[in-house]
């Protein structure tokens, strides 16, 4: 877990609710370089929210520019939150 990028993420202002909660989700798995690899089954479970809702949420923080959504080698996706 990065506080700092915990922090980050309570301090972004101008999301959705659904946003943040994706935020915080994403925050709460980083690593030193503020990036980790949740599932999107997991970040749902975490945001007590559909994998629509997530997908859409993902999109609007990517089009933003507050994180990378990337696939690695295995089809895994890794998330980097941009700012912190």
């Amino acid at each position: 877990m990065s506080l700092d990028a915990s922090i980050w993420a309570w301090r972004i202002q101008g999301v959705s609710a659904p946003q943040k909660l994706v935020l915080l989700s994403l925050a709460d798995r980083a690593n030193e370089k503020h990036i980790c690899y949740p599932s999107m089954a997991r970040i749902a479970a975490d945001c007590c929210a559909n994998e629509r809702t997530i997908r859409r949420a993902i999109v609007a923080l990517v089009d933003r520019g507050l994180i990378e959504a990337k696939k690695s080698s295995g089809m895994v996706t890794f998330y980097h939150l941009i700012g912190v």
